[in-house]
């Protein structure tokens, strides 16, 4: 097995955005494992012209793919929810889904995310250090494995061996800790 990497996704959708959202977090779950979830809210669309308002968030995963492997399999996913990649326009128009590859790190660093400029992911790592109070009127909860997600950041987190799903929301920076810690574990048992 080759060493894996620790990618950042930004994934956003202006059309049946929840719904698309809850899929693409399914699928990224049941591939990877492991995910860390931010938030989910509600942004205005940037550098397009749409009255819809897109929901975004997110992600970091471990794969050992290459960045080219994550970004067909992402480019696979965005088009079976709807998404026409062969249209010259799709990057100015409304889409079902969205998958940027934010950054690929060997070692998991979370003080990559002040690099970020990006005004979609500026307001998701924002919400992520208010209160659950303040969030629960600007963020938008998905179903994932019958677990309500997307309010506070989270560590969703799979055995395949037994079936279980775990989510831990908490603080990023000890989601970070959870995450890593999980799959240090998980790769002394191979």
């Amino acid at each position: 097995m080759t060493a894996g990497y620790y990618y950042f996704l930004g994934l956003g959708s202006n059309l049946q955005p929840t719904p698309n959202l809850q899929t693409a977090l399914h699928k990224l779950q049941a591939q990877f494992a492991q995910i860390i979830l931010w938030p989910i809210i509600e942004t205005e669309p940037v550098s397009i012209e749409s009255q819809r308002r897109f929901l975004n968030t997110l992600v970091v995963i471990e794969s050992n793919w290459t960045p080219e492997q994550l970004k067909a399999w992402c480019n696979e996913l965005e088009e079976s929810l709807g998404r026409n990649r062969n249209d010259p326009l799709s990057s100015i128009k409304d889409r079902p889904l969205d998958i940027d590859i934010l950054a690929q790190q060997s070692q998991l660093n979370p003080s990559v995310l002040k690099c970020f400029t990006e005004p979609y992911v500026r307001q998701v790592l924002a919400s992520a250090e208010r209160s659950a109070e303040s969030l629960s009127s600007t963020t938008h909860p998905v179903s994932l494995w019958g677990h309500q997600l997307g309010q506070r950041a989270a560590t969703v987190y799979t055995n395949h061996a037994g079936g279980h799903v775990m989510v831990v929301e908490d603080s990023v920076d000890r989601l970070f800790q959870c995450f890593e810690s999980t799959f240090d574990r998980e790769q002394s048992l191979c």
